[in-house]
């Protein structure tokens, strides 16, 4: 019974360690000596995943923190995370949207990217022929 129980518990940690998301470590990254006191640091460069909460302090632990869920940033000075695209309409969710990227969608089969980002879906070329004008977001 109790390896059993045990059995049982090892499969509930295995899988949930296949669900978590991805760990960020939070803090600043690369800092300098603020000029203007020298009791504070200043931030450079943020953890990835990480956003400024603002630029010089004390720590610099306490300068950037982790994105919140939905939410992403590649800049390492940045203020503010963005929010994680959304896949709708033809797209289909090719990557989920973590800290440190965005989300990456595609096309239903049939259908193409409508532009670099794949921010539409339009319908595919036949063979030995091209698109010559603007089409319709599907």
């Amino acid at each position: 019974m109790a390896v059993t129980l045990w059995m049982m518990l090892l499969c509930l940690l295995m899988h949930g360690s296949f669900c978590t998301n991805e760990h960020i470590e939070s803090g600043c990254l690369k800092w300098s000596l603020d000029k203007t006191d020298e009791n504070n640091v200043c931030c450079d460069v943020c953890r990835p995943g990480n956003h400024l909460v603002k630029r010089c302090g004390p720590s610099p632990e306490e300068l950037c923190t982790p994105c919140k869920p939905n939410r992403f940033t590649v800049q390492p000075d940045s203020f503010k995370c963005s929010q994680c695209t959304q896949c709708v309409g033809a797209q289909i969710l090719l990557e989920k949207c973590t800290p440190t990227r965005d989300t990456v969608c595609g096309c239903k089969e049939g259908l193409m990217c409508g532009d670099d980002q794949c921010s539409f879906c339009i319908t595919a070329c036949v063979n030995g022929t091209f698109y010559d004008q603007m089409q319709q977001r599907m």
